[in-house]
Parts: structure tokens; sequence; C-alpha cells
């Protein structure tokens, strides 16, 4: 006999004393090389039926528990938990005939794949030798658990791996003793029916994985008991069953729908108060905040409006003007029209939205500047570029940023006084989401950019690196990058997802991984904060305003593949820091909130506004402007 540590099996039974004979007589004939107990509950038969298994239990030897009354599927298999002394429990029900010697060995050999590894099905065959059960996935057209490879042949080549899947029937399950310790017993307000993919659910929140073991096999006669069809089932049972399954629908989160994009207005308000001139509107962090200032300046009663070269806004809904121009000459003709506040988004744009402001070139308005990075960081090969993007931080506009570390930048290198409005995220779309119906601990989230910033290709070979060593890791990416090189590790990419799903991306997976040489802030970093994943990043500069090492995030360098892979080990094997990870990464997150961050941008602008109607602002701007022009600067 080998070494494996005894198991538990619980049968749950009522009415059924021939299908408990069935089902022990098998199991005692054919399973070998496993020591094990066997515990039959009764769930409140008859006298006549509890007199039979009495008998039974002496004759086949097992434990028997007499409940007197029907408590339901849950209740009952929580009682033989409670009796259970096996550091492995494998639930079965009464009608499973075994028909393979090393069926048990076989679950625990998956079980022993990975210490996290806390539950195990089976393939489940009906008498005709098709398939009854490959493990279970949620379908989203019919909002249905489905068992897996259903009435294929019984060597469908698929149903035969061995590998992780969302969900497992309770007809023949093994649950890892440590994973009952920490999750609980099964829930009794699942009376008949759903306690196993509730069960599931639960384990893979507590960062457990759920396994298929094709190589295992037994009968399942499937609804011996209760029944198998609405006609055939036990109304009272039935009712429960429906009762429960609404229950289980009602408390999962399965992946959103696209919402529907509104395109804006493209005419703007003769006489808007703010235009916030951006040139292109793909999907990075940058826009993406522009956007939502616009919008949460509308909503407190501001006439605000995008001026724009793109016109193609497809993941944002927009609900303030956006005007599009064909290039930066006629941009610069519409925004001398207009006395308004004008703002830069970008370095080609501070000279611009300068000079529409210069009365002596026909401007009006009060220029100001949204600095969210550094941007002669991005053209390291070209000193050209590079000092004319530092010329833009010379020019006299109004000058703010939602980053600490840009405004110190601009401060000590500029002289510049500068207004610190502090980033947001949404966190009524960025939040902890409960029950993800396709929640996997071993996959990794990370933003997906060509970028020599970004450093996209040491994730790349850090995830390689650990793949051998930790099974069943994957990656999702998300942005205007799709190539990521992985070898043998599963990979998706979404290239334009909106709030909403990123959110769900986010809460679907075990950890985000960023690995940029330099950030200004970083917005996908709290975004996952704010979505409870455990965070692996750099020390970047300006996210270190709230990225605390060991508190919130794991920290490494740059260009470190080594350290970067240790990272992520430890979040992998180690569920208690992923969790405090988690917890204090939702904590953070909370301070980077919209209401926040528009109160102060309103007193920025509140300031603006004033200098709009102050003439001796106007005088000193129209001097600076008219001295540049004599030396050539602007």
């Amino acid at each position: 006999m080998n070494n494996y540590n005894l198991v538990s099996i619980i049968i749950p039974n009522i009415n059924r004393a021939d299908l408990v004979q069935k089902c022990i007589s098998s199991l005692k004939t054919i399973t070998q090389d496993v020591n094990y107990e066997i515990i039959v509950v009764d769930d409140g038969s008859t006298q006549e039926e509890k007199i039979k298994l009495q008998n039974l239990s002496k004759e086949l030897n097992f434990n028997l528990i007499l409940k007197d009354n029907n408590t339901g599927f849950s209740a009952a298999i929580n009682s033989g938990i409670k009796a259970a002394s096996g550091k492995y429990i494998v639930l079965a029900n009464n009608d499973i005939i075994f028909i393979q010697h090393d069926w048990l060995k076989e679950m625990i050999n998956t079980a022993n794949l990975d210490q996290r590894i806390g539950i195990v099905g089976c393939r489940l065959l009906y008498l005709d030798n098709r398939i009854q059960h490959a493990g279970m996935s949620f379908n989203l057209n019919r909002e249905n658990f489905e068992h897996d490879y259903r009435f294929q042949p019984a060597d469908f080549p698929p149903a035969l791996e061995v590998k992780p899947v969302p969900f497992v029937t309770g007809g023949l399950m093994l649950i890892r003793r440590e994973t009952i310790d920490e999750i609980g017993l099964f829930d009794e307000t699942f009376f008949v029916a759903c306690e196993d993919v509730d069960y599931c659910l639960r384990a893979r929140e507590a960062r457990w994985i759920v396994m298929y073991c094709g190589r295992a096999k037994a009968i399942h006669l499937e609804g011996a008991t209760r029944g198998n069809t609405p006609q055939n089932k036990v109304q009272v049972w039935y009712q429960k069953e429906l009762e429960g399954y609404k229950i289980l629908l009602n408390s999962i989160n399965t992946p959103p729908q696209r919402k529907v994009i509104l395109q804006p207005v493209k005419v703007a308000d003769n006489y808007p108060q703010i235009i916030y001139v951006l040139p292109f509107l793909n999907l990075t962090g940058g826009v993406k905040s522009v956007l939502e200032q616009a919008n949460r300046l509308a909503e407190r009663g501001y006439k605000v409006a995008i001026y724009s070269l793109e016109d193609n806004l497809n993941w944002f809904n927009l609900k303030v003007p956006l005007v599009c121009y064909k290039d930066f000459q006629y941009l610069t003709a519409a925004l001398k029209k207009l006395n308004c506040i004008k703002i830069a988004t970008w370095w080609e744009t501070a000279p611009i939205v300068l000079n529409s402001c210069d009365p002596y070139q026909g401007g009006r308005g009060t220029p100001a500047y949204y600095v969210q990075d550094m941007e002669d960081l991005f053209y390291p090969n070209s000193p050209e570029i590079q000092n004319k993007v530092r010329a833009t931080y010379q020019l006299p506009m109004l000058y703010f940023t939602g980053s600490e570390w840009v405004k110190k930048q601009l401060e000590t290198k500029y002289n510049q006084k500068v207004f610190n409005i502090s980033y947001a995220i949404d966190l009524d779309i960025f939040k902890p989401q409960k029950r993800i119906i396709d929640y996997d601990c071993r996959r990794g989230i990370a933003y997906s950019k060509s970028d020599h910033l970004k450093n996209l290709t040491i994730i790349e070979e850090a995830m390689s690196q650990v793949s051998p060593e930790i099974k069943f890791i994957s990656l999702i990416t998300f942005g205007p990058q799709p190539e990521v090189k992985l070898n043998n590790i599963a990979h998706m990419h979404f290239p334009q997802p909106d709030d909403y799903q990123l959110a769900y991306l986010y809460n679907s997976s075990g950890f985000f991984i960023h690995n940029s040489k330099h950030e200004d802030f970083s917005f996908p970093i709290l975004e996952a904060m704010a979505c409870g994943t455990p965070v692996i990043t750099t020390r970047a500069n300006g996210n270190l305003e709230y990225c605390q090492d060991g508190y919130n995030c794991l920290l490494t360098s740059p260009d470190n593949i080594s350290e970067l892979a240790e990272k992520i080990k430890q979040v992998l094997t180690n569920p208690d820091l992923a969790r405090q990870l988690a917890l204090n990464g939702i904590k953070t997150a909370q301070k980077y909130n919209w209401s926040s961050t528009i109160n102060k941008l309103e007193l920025f602008i509140n300031k603006a506004l004033k200098k709009n109607k102050s003439p001796s602002y106007k005088m000193a701007l129209s001097s600076w402007i008219y001295s540049t022009n004599l030396q050539g600067g602007v």
C-alpha cells in the first residue's frame, strides 16, 4: 500500500440504499493503492431505508450518519466533512459506479501537481460510454453552467487532459483539507444543486486552483436519486434547485458587454469657457484624464469643448463637443477667435495655445498648460526635439498637473509655479467585484505598449522564467501593442477595452504587472489597486507617490528580469501576501477620487478666469510674447 494519507469518501443519500450498495461495492472492488474511509450520510430517509443502510454498513464496513430530517445536499455533505479525518475529502454521489482501479490515485496525483490545487474533478460517463462531465464552464449566451464535452465519446481527446477549469461537479469531487479549513464548509443555502459551482467559486476567490483530471473516470447515473428531468424530479427538490440556481446567478459577475459609445457633438458652443487642445484621441491614461476632466467640469455647469486633429473617439463616452481641425494652422485660427481658458495638453500644443492668446496676433484668452509628464523623456535619441519640449516648460502660461513628481520637476528645473490637482480614477467602475466567473489567480495582466519606457520585453522574459517552476500561469495584455512573445504561456490581448471591460479584466486576474522605466504617475497601476488586484511594478519616479513596497505592491528594478520573476513567484505562492497587497491597494486608491480632483481643478479654473479678466495680466502676457517673438523664441 502506497503512503497516501487517509482519504475520506463521503456519500450522501436519501431513500436509495440500493444505489449506496452498488456504489460502495464497486468502490471496494475496484479501488487500489489508497487508504480510505467511507462515510455515508443519510439525509432523512424512511425508517425502512435507514434499517437497510444500517445492515449495509456492517456488511460493507462504512461509517453511517443518520439524520432525522431532510436538510439538503449541502448540509448532508457538511455533516460528513465534520466527521471525516482524511487529508483529502472525496464527495461521491450515491449513483456513482467505479470502474477504474487507480481513479483515486490519479485524482490525488493531480492535486499534488501544485500546493495550491484545492479541488479536483474527473471524467464522468453515462452507461452508454458517452461523456457526462469533463469539467464545467459558464455559457454566456444561455446564462447557464454547462458540462464540458457532454455526450462526446468517452475517449474524446480534449476530455482526457489534466488542466485547470472554472468548475467541476460535486458528483465526484476531491477537496484538499487545507482548502476546507480556509474557505469553510458548503453553503447550506443551496439545498440541492449549485453548491458545487458555488464552492469552486469560493475556492478560486481564495486563490485556490480547480483542476479537471481526465485520467480518472467513473460512471454517473445522473439524477438517479432526485430525477434528471423537470418531469420526473421530486417537485419540492426541483423548486429548491431553481431557487439555488437563481441565487447563484444573481451573485456572479460575468464579462460586461462593451458600452455603447455615443459620438460626441462635432460643433462647439459659440462661447465656451474652457477648451482642451488635445491633438490625438488614442487610448492612453493621459488622454482619458483630459476627457474625464472635460465631462466632469461640464457636469458642474462649465461650457467645455475638446479641440483636436482627430474625431474618431470610439472608446470613451464624451459628453462635451469635440471639434476636429485639418491641422494645427486651422486649429490655431479657430482658437484665436475665442476669449476663454485654453489648455494645452501636449508639448506641441503649448506654443499654439499661447499664440492664440496673443492680442498682437489677434488672439484672446488665458493660456494654461496641463503637463502630465516631462515629455522630453519620450525622445532619448533626438536632442533637437528634447530642446523644443523643454522650451515649452518656460512659456508664460498657467501650469497645472496631476503628478507630484511632475510638479517638482517644473518647479526645480524651470522655476514655474505649478498647481497640482491630483490624478483620479473612476472608483464607481474600478472597484473590487466579487464572484468573477472566470477569475484565475495564476493569470497576470499587463499594459501593452511598444514604448522604450514601458519595457514590455522584461515582462515577457520574466513570465517565461517563472513558467517552468509555477504551472498554469497565463497573461492578459491590453493596449495598443498586440505582439507579445511568450513561450508556452497562454496569452490573450484586448486592444481597446472600455473602462467597464478593463475593470473586469483586472478583477479576473491574479496579479497586475507593470515594468516601466519611467512613469509620471501611471493610471493602470492605480486602477488595478482599486480593483483589488495585487500589483508588481517598478520604481519609476511618479508612481512612487502612492506605491509602497510590501504594503500595496511589490517594487522591482526596471531592467532586472530575475528580480521581477522572483516577485511574481512571491505573489503566486503566498496567498496571504497577495491578499494583503490587494487590501492595502484598495485603501490607497480611495484617495484618488474624481470629486476631490475636480474640486481642486475648479480652484485652478476660477483662478484662470480671474486672470482672463485682468488687464494687467493681459498686458504682461502680451509683453512677454512680443519680446520672445522678437528673439525668435516661440
